[in-house]
C-alpha cells in the first residue's frame, strides 16, 4: 500500500470523527485525532485494520452480556472508569464500573461501530504466508470432520443402507475414526441432565423433520429425472454457473466440454443435459477432475478460499440449485433463496424486545459433514445418487496436492446454499419443539424463523438448544456474533439496537486513479451522504477530484443529494436536438475488450441452452481481456428541464389553438 492511499485512509477516519463532532457534542475531543494521526504513523495500516476493528468486538460483547470488558488494545482506561480513547462515546454507553447504561446514547453505538468498522473490511490482497495459513487450517478442520459411513468415493452411491442410518448415530461420543463430540463424555453420560434431554428430543423431532422434507424431496426429484428423461433439458434448466471453473479447454469457455464423466452420465445423461445436441467426440470417462481450492481477496488479515467446480459439474449442480428454488413446499415460509431483507426485519423486531435471537456460524458452509447429510437426507435416495453424481470428491489445493473431501461441499459449489439452509432451517424448528411441517407449533412459528445460509433468525426460548443442537452436528456458533441476551442483533448485514438501525459503512477501497476505483469512490460517498456522514461524503467527493452531475437516482459517477438534481456550473452544456434533452460534457468511463471466437459446438450448445427460444441473437463469443477506461463524453443532464423555447413554443400553440 503506498503512502498516498495510508494519508487518504486516516484522512476518511477524520472525517468520520469531524462527523460524529458535529452529531455529538463533547462526542470527540482534539486527543482522538491525535491518536488516530500518531497511531497510523506508528503502527501503518495495521492500527486501521486491525486495532481499530477491536473496539467493535469490545462494544457489541459489553452489549450482548451489560457488561464491558475494556482489554486489548485501544483500551486503555481513564480517570472516568472507560478507555481514554473515544472516551466522550464510551462514557454515553458504559458507566465507569463497564456496566451497561439503563438508556445508553444509540448515536455513540453507532459512531463507536462506525469509526472500529471503517477499514474492518478492507478489500486487500493477502500474502502468500497468510494464504499457506488459511489452507492449513482448512485441510484440518476437513480431517477434523467425522467421516461418512456410505462410500462416497464410489461412482455409484451405496444408498441400500440409508435405513440403517440414524441421526442418533451423532450422539455417540466416538466413532472408528476416533471422532470425539464437541461437548465430551460428561455431556453423554448425564441423561438426566436438563441440557441432555432435551438435545435428545431435539434429534427425535429432527428425525421426524427431516424424513418427511426427504419423503417429499424423492417424490420431487423422481418427477424431476422423469421429465429430463422424456427430454425437458435443454430448455434453461441446464447451464453452467457465474463463477469460476476449474477446467477450461478453452479460456473462459464454458460452453466446451470434452470430457464428461460416467458417474453424472448415469443420472445426468449429457445428451438430455444439452437439449438433445452431443458433443462430437465427447469422451465418457471413469476419472473425475478435482475442484480447485482458490483464495480471493476478503480482508486484510485473511482470504476468502473457495473452491471452483469442473465445468461438467456445474452444469449439473446449477439445475439442481434452480430446483430447489421452484419447490412449493411448507419450508419456504421460512427460506427465501432470493432475499434477505426478511432477515434484516426479524433481527429489527428481535432488538425491539429481545424476542427473537440471531445465531452467526463460524466456517459453515467448510463444516457440513457428509455424515450428517447422508443421514438428514435418508429417506431421498434418488436425490443423493444425484448429489453424489454431481459432487467434486477431490480438491485440488494450490500447491498441487489432491486429497479427498470429507465435508459435503464447499464455498463456490452451487448446492451449499440451498442444502445449508435447509439443514439449519430443520435443526431450528426442531430445537424449537416442532417435529412436523403441518403442526400448528409450526405455523406458530411463522415470523419468527428466518434462515439465509449461515444467518440464523430464532426465538430466544429456544436460543440455547438450537445452538447445542448445531454444535452436537459438528458446526461451530460463533459466538461473537451470535446475539440473545441484550438488545443487539445482527443479521444478514443488518445491525440493529432497539429497533435504530446502527449498522456501519464499511469501506473496501480508497483508490480513484483507476475507472473501477472511481465508481467505488462515487459509491462510497453516495452511501456515506445516505448515511447523515456528510463530513466523510465530502471528504471523499473531493478525494475523487471530479465535476460530477448530482441526481437523486442512483447512476454510476452521479453524486447523490435530497436537495434535487442539477449540474456543476462549470462543466459544459448543449442541447440535443435528437434526443431533445439537455447534455453535459463531463467525465465517463467506458469498456474496452476484446473477444475470442469460439469453436461452432460452443455457439450450438449456448443456443440450446441460454437462448433456447431463439428470441436473442446468436453472439456467443469468449471475452478475452477487458479494460475500463476513463473518457470525456456528452452526457444528459441531471436537470430534466424541457428546453424554455421549446416550452413557449408550446405555450403559444395551446393559447393559439393550433
Amino acid at each position: 500500500m503506498s503512502k498516498s492511499q495510508l494519508l487518504n485512509m486516516v484522512g476518511a477516519t477524520l472525517a468520520v470523527l469531524r462527523d460524529c463532532e458535529r452529531n455529538i457534542p463533547f462526542g470527540v475531543e482534539e486527543k482522538d485525532f491525535l491518536r488516530i494521526t500518531q497511531m497510523t504513523k506508528d503502527r501503518g495500516r495495521g492500527f486501521l485494520t486491525t486495532d481499530l476493528p477491536h473496539i467493535d468486538s469490545v462494544l457489541t460483547n459489553g452489549l450482548e452480556v451489560g457488561r464491558a470488558t475494556f482489554s486489548g488494545p485501544l483500551m486503555g482506561l481513564g480517570k472516568s472508569g472507560v478507555p481514554k480513547f473515544l472516551s466522550g462515546l464510551w462514557s454515553r454507553v458504559f458507566d465507569k464500573t463497564g456496566s451497561l447504561l439503563d438508556v445508553p446514547d444509540v448515536d455513540a453505538i453507532f459512531f463507536l461501530r462506525q469509526i472500529s468498522c471503517l477499514w474492518k473490511s478492507l478489500f486487500e490482497v493477502c500474502p502468500d504466508r497468510l494464504v499457506n495459513e488459511a489452507v492449513k487450517d482448512y485441510c484440518l478442520e476437513d480431517d477434523s470432520i467425522r467421516r461418512p459411513t456410505l462410500s462416497w468415493k464410489g461412482d455409484e452411491l451405496d444408498a441400500h443402507k440409508l435405513d440403517d442410518l440414524r441421526i442418533h448415530d451423532v450422539y455417540h461420543p466416538m466413532d472408528d475414526d476416533h471422532h470425539v463430540l464437541p461437548f465430551g463424555d460428561d455431556f453423554v453420560a448425564s441423561g438426566s441432565s436438563r441440557l441432555s434431554s432435551s438435545v435428545h428430543s431435539a434429534l427425535d423431532r429432527l428425525e421426524q423433520l427431516s424424513d418427511e422434507l426427504s419423503t417429499y424431496l424423492e417424490s420431487e426429484w423422481t418427477r424431476e429425472s422423469a421429465e429430463l428423461s422424456h427430454g425437458r433439458g435443454g430448455a434453461g434448466f441446464f447451464k453452467p454457473g457465474p463463477g469460476s471453473i476449474s477446467n477450461l479447454v478453452l479460456k473462459k469457455d464454458k460452453y466446451l466440454i470434452e470430457a464428461y464423466p460416467s458417474r453424472l452420465e448415469k443420472h445426468f445423461p449429457y445428451h438430455l443435459v444439452t437439449g438433445g445436441f452431443s458433443t462430437p467426440r465427447l469422451l465418457v470417462v471413469d476419472s473425475i477432475r478435482p475442484s480447485k481450492l482458490i483464495a480471493v481477496p476478503k480482508t486484510a488479515t485473511k482470504p476468502r478460499l473457495i473452491c471452483s467446480e469442473p465445468n461438467e459439474m456445474m452444469w449439473s449442480q446449477q439445475h439442481i440449485w434452480n430446483w430447489f428454488r421452484d419447490l412449493r413446499h411448507p419450508y419456504r415460509r421460512f427460506i427465501d433463496f432470493r432475499d434477505q431483507s426478511k432477515s434484516r426485519h426479524l433481527a429489527y423486531l428481535g432488538s425491539l424486545d429481545r424476542g427473537l435471537s440471531t445465531i452467526d456460524l463460524k466456517s459453515a458452509s467448510d463444516r457440513i459433514s457428509l455424515y450428517v447429510l447422508e443421514r438428514l437426507f435418508r429417506r431421498a435416495p434418488s436425490f443423493l445418487r444425484a448429489v453424489h453424481a454431481c459432487r467434486s470428491p477431490y480438491i485440488q489445493l494450490p500447491s498441487g496436492e489432491v486429497r479427498w473431501k470429507v465435508k459435503a461441499f464447499s464455498q463456490g459449489t452451487a448446492l451449499t446454499f440451498p442444502i445449508q439452509s435447509i439443514i439449519f432451517l430443520l435443526v431450528t424448528l426442531a430445537a424449537n419443539g416442532v417435529s412436523s411441517f403441518e403442526s400448528p407449533k409450526c405455523r406458530r412459528l411463522i415470523g419468527k424463523v428466518r434462515v439465509f445460509g449461515d444467518d440464523i433468525v430464532t426465538p430466544t426460548t429456544g436460543f440455547e438448544d438450537v445452538s447445542s443442537l448445531l454444535t452436537l452436528l459438528g458446526l461451530k456458533v460463533n459466538s461473537n456474533k451470535s446475539f440473545t441476551s441484550g438488545y443487539f442483533r445482527e443479521s444478514c448485514g443488518g445491525d440493529y439496537y432497539r429497533g435504530y438501525d446502527v449498522t456501519p459503512l464499511r469501506l473496501r477501497s480508497l483508490d480513484p486513479s483507476s475507472p473501477v476505483g472511481l465508481i467505488a469512490m462515487v459509491d462510497n460517498a453516495n452511501n456515506a451522504f445516505r448515511k447523515g456522514l456528510w463530513q466523510l461524503s465530502v471528504y471523499l467527493e473531493r478525494l475523487a477530484d471530479r465535476e460530477l452531475p448530482v441526481r437523486r437516482l442512483t447512476v454510476p459517477l452521479t453524486f447523490f443529494s435530497f436537495c434535487g438534481d442539477y449540474d456543476p456550473p462549470s462543466l459544459k452544456r448543449r442541447w440535443n436536438h435528437n434526443t431533445q434533452q439537455y447534455e453535459v460534457r463531463t467525465i465517463s468511463v467506458r469498456n474496452s475488450s476484446r473477444t475470442q471466437d469460439v469453436p461452432w459446438v460452443s455457439r450450438i450448445l449456448y443456443n440450446l441452452t441460454a437462448n433456447p427460444l431463439g428470441d436473442q441473437p446468436s453472439s456467443y463469443r469468449v471475452l478475452e481481456t477487458s479494460r475500463q477506461r476513463f473518457r470525456i463524453s456528452w452526457v444528459r443532464s441531471s436537470e430534466r428541464k424541457v428546453r424554455p423555447s421549446l416550452a413557449l413554443q408550446c405555450l403559444s400553440s395551446v393559447k393559439t389553438g393550433t
